[in-house]
Parts: C-alpha cells; structure tokens; sequence
C-alpha cells in the first residue's frame, strides 16, 4: 500500500510539472470586459509575469476592479479578490472554479449571475460583497 501511495504521489507530482508549469500570475482589470479576450486594445486583463494566453488559469490570483464577464466555458483559476468597485458577471451555462488550496478569495464588491462560483480544496472566501442570482 505504501508504494501504491508514493507511486501516486511521483505521478501527481510529474502531472502538475507537465500540465501547470506556467508561473503564476497576478490578472488585475484595468477595464470592464470579457474574461477570455485576449485582444490588447480590449482585454481587461494587465499581468506580472509571463502568460502564454494572456487569461487567467488555475495558478493565477485575479484581482476584479471593473465589471468582468465570465467566459463561456468553464475555468479554473487559483484566487480571486472583487473589490468594492468589481463586478462578476457569471455565465449561467458554465462554471468559474477558485481551486487554490488553503488559500483565501474576497469577493468585497458583486458577483451576478445566473451561474456557478465554485470553491474547491480547503479554500475559504470572505468579503462584505454580494451575491446575486447565483450559486456558490
């Protein structure tokens, strides 16, 4: 059983190495805007780093200041902080999952739906924010 247990630990550990390699980012709007556009006149997004899509992914902390529409598909990202003046606009088809383990999410400002905020590993979110017509 205990090389069963290391034996998935080595593979966990090569799986994240191939697959999340990125180093992680910090995505903070600087406009309202669609999550998922990449073009430089339009994006909401201004990042540290090197990203090779320019959208925040499941190793990226985002950081909402505008009124950001959620793509339409599902995604993963590592924490998000709506301040005060931020606004999520979720996609009611498809879900936007917060997956950084122990980490905490503040959501001071609005997330909307209809659509799905979901917290994943340990993670714990606080805030004096508000959500609407959505489920977490």
């Amino acid at each position: 059983m205990k090389v069963f247990n290391i034996l998935l630990l080595i593979l966990f550990v090569i799986f994240n190495l191939c697959f999340y390699s990125q180093d992680a980012d910090i995505f903070t709007s600087t406009r309202n805007g669609d999550w998922d556009d990449t073009n430089p006149i339009t994006t909401p997004w201004n990042y540290n780093g090197t990203d090779s899509d320019g959208i925040p992914d499941s190793d990226d902390t985002v950081v909402i200041n505008h009124t950001v529409t959620c793509p339409d598909s599902y995604t993963n990202i590592a924490v998000i902080r709506v301040t005060a003046l931020g606004s999520l606009l979720l996609d009611p088809n498809y879900y936007l999952q917060i997956y950084g383990q122990y980490q905490t999410s503040t959501i001071d400002g609005n997330v909307t739906g209809p659509g799905l905020l979901r917290f994943a590993l340990s993670h714990t979110f606080t805030g004096t924010g508000s959500v609407n017509n959505a489920s977490i």
